[in-house]
C-alpha cells in the first residue's frame, strides 16, 4: 500500500522532544535511519537486569535487530522498500506471540490488539488462510464503526482502560494491515480516516501511544506484500445473534447496541460530529464509572440470546446489571428489559427494570460543543455549571448539527459538563435519566 504506516505515525509525534527514550530512538530510526548504539545499550541494560514484559522484550529485540539491518542491508530513503524481514525479529515474535493464548482467535473477536498480533503472525508466516481469517475479523469490526469510519470504543473497553490515542492507533494499524493484505480499497479508506483523526489529537494525547505499537507499525511497513487477497469489507447492518450486536444506519444517525459485555457500554451513536460515545445503566453516584454498564456473557451455544427478538424496525431483549462497586466487573442479580424501535430519522428506547429502583439511572456520555435546554443558558464542556430539574427535551449542538433526547413527559434529569480527553470515553457531557418503573426516550 502507498501509505508509510510507521513513518506517518512518527510524523504525528514530536519525537525529538518526547520524554520517552524509546519513542525518541524509534523516531530517529524511522525518519533518519540512524541510531546511537551506545544509547541503545543504555536502554537495553535495565531489561537485562530484570524480568521484562513481552512489550519491552519485543521493543528491545526489534530495535537491536533493525539496527543491524540498518548497518548492513538497508538501501534507499525509506524502510518500506526493504525486502523480507530480519529472521531474528521473525523468530522472536513467533515465539512470544504465535503459540499461546494471548493470540487466541476467539479472544481476538473482542480484543482489537490481540487481533492485530494475529494479523502480524499471518504476515510473518505468509499464511493465506490466516490472512483471510484476519480480513474477515477486521471486516466484522465494521459493526463498531459509523459511516465515516469512527469506532465506537466503549463497546470494546471499559472506561478504566480507555486511552483514545492508543485505541485509534490499534484500529489504524488493523485497517492498515488489512489494506496491506487486500486488493480492495475499503480498508485503506478507513485507515486514512483514522490517521486523520490521530492527526487532530493534541501532542500529550499522542505521547500516550505505547512504543511497542510503533515497533509493530514499522514491522508492517518493512514487509512487502507481493500478492493481495480479494476481500472487501462486508456490508454490516442488522442483528448478529451469535455476537448479540445490532448495527443500524438511519438517514443521519448511525448506532450500535450490544447485549453481551462485561462491564461495558450498552451502545453508542453518532450523528454528524455529535456522538453518544457510551450509554447504559448507571447506579448512583453519577460519574463513578465502576457503577456504569451491564454484564452478560457472550454466547456459548445456539440457545443463547433466545430472549432477544428482532423484527423489522424493532429489537428487544434483556440486560443484566453489574454488581456495581466490585473491584472487577461481575454480574449482579437484577435485569433490565430494553425495547428499541427505529424510524428513518429517529429511534425510541424503552427501559424497564424487573423491579423499581430509586438509585438506578440510564446514562448517556455525549461528545458535543454545547448542551441546551429551552429557557436556560447553554452549557459548555468543562463548565462548573450543571442542569438539574424536570425537563422533557435536551439538545446537543456542534456547528449546525443537533442531537435531541426527548421523553414523553417531564422527567427529573441531570446534565453534567465533562472535560473529555481520556476520561469518560472522551465525552463532554453526562446526561442521566432516572429509570424508576420505566423510561422512554426518543433520540433524533
Amino acid at each position: 500500500m502507498e501509505t508509510l504506516i510507521a513513518s506517518s505515525l512518527i510524523d504525528l509525534l514530536d519525537f525529538r522532544a518526547t520524554s520517552d527514550p524509546w519513542k525518541s530512538a524509534l523516531g530517529f530510526l524511522i525518519k533518519e535511519q540512524q541510531i546511537d548504539p551506545y544509547k541503545m545499550e543504555s536502554l537495553i541494560a535495565p531489561l537485562k537486569a530484570s524480568s521484562p514484559s513481552k512489550e519491552e522484550l519485543l521493543t528491545a529485540a526489534a530495535f537491536l535487530s533493525l539496527n543491524e539491518k540498518l548497518k548492513y542491508e538497508l538501501k534507499g530513503d525509506i524502510i518500506a522498500h526493504c525486502d523480507g524481514i530480519d529472521e531474528t525479529l521473525r523468530a522472536l515474535i513467533l515465539t512470544l506471540l504465535g503459540h499461546n493464548s494471548y493470540i487466541d482467535l476467539e479472544q481476538a473477536k473482542t480484543a482489537p490488539e490481540s487481533l492485530l498480533y494475529f494479523g502480524l503472525i499471518a504476515l510473518l508466516e505468509n499464511s493465506y488462510e490466516k490472512k483471510r481469517t484476519f480480513l474477515k475479523r477486521v471486516g466484522e469490526l465494521n459493526l463498531l464503526l459509523d459511516r465515516k469510519g469512527n469506532p465506537f470504543f466503549s463497546l470494546l473497553t471499559d472506561e478504566k482502560h480507555f486511552c483514545l490515542a492508543t485505541l485509534l492507533t490499534v484500529f489504524y494499524l488493523l485497517f492498515s494491515l488489512a489494506g496491506h493484505f487486500s486488493s480492495q480499497k475499503d480498508f485503506d479508506q478507513i485507515a486514512n480516516h483514522l490517521h486523520r483523526r490521530l492527526g487532530l489529537l493534541e501532542g500529550f494525547y499522542l505521547d500516550a501511544i505505547p512504543s511497542h505499537l510503533l515497533i509493530l507499525s514499522l514491522l508492517i511497513e518493512m514487509h512487502h506484500e507481493p500478492e493481495k487477497c480479494s476481500f472487501a469489507i462486508p456490508f454490516a447492518k442488522g442483528f448478529y445473534r451469535d455476537r448479540a450486536i445490532f448495527h443500524e444506519q438511519l438517514t443521519k444517525i448511525d448506532f450500535t447496541l450490544q447485549f453481551a459485555g462485561e462491564g461495558k457500554s450498552f451502545g453508542a451513536l453518532s450523528k454528524g460530529n455529535i456522538e453518544i460515545v457510551a450509554m447504559g445503566p448507571q447506579q448512583l453516584p453519577l460519574g463513578v464509572m465502576e457503577n456504569f454498564g451491564f454484564f452478560r456473557e457472550a454466547a456459548n451455544g445456539a440457545g443463547e440470546f433466545a430472549d432477544i427478538i428482532h423484527e423489522e424496525e424493532q429489537l428487544s431483549g434483556w440486560l443484566k446489571l453489574c454488581n456495581y462497586g466490585a473491584a472487577l466487573p461481575e454480574p449482579g442479580n437484577e435485569w433490565l428489559h430494553v425495547d428499541l424501535k427505529t424510524k428513518a430519522d429517529y429511534l425510541t428506547l424503552t427501559i424497564k427494570p424487573k423491579k423499581e429502583r430509586s438509585d438506578l439511572y440510564f446514562a448517556f456520555f455525549i461528545k458535543a460543543k454545547e448542551a441546551k435546554v429551552e429557557g436556560r443558558q447553554a452549557l459548555k464542556p468543562r463548565s462548573l455549571d450543571r442542569i438539574r430539574g424536570e425537563i422533557q427535551e435536551i439538545f446537543f449542538k456542534d456547528a449546525d448539527e443537533f442531537l435531541s433526547l426527548r421523553t414523553p413527559d417531564l422527567v427529573q434529569i441531570e446534565v453534567i459538563p465533562l472535560a473529555g480527553g481520556n476520561h469518560f470515553f472522551s465525552a463532554n457531557f453526562l446526561v442521566a435519566f432516572p429509570i424508576q418503573k420505566s423510561l422512554t426516550l426518543e433520540i433524533s
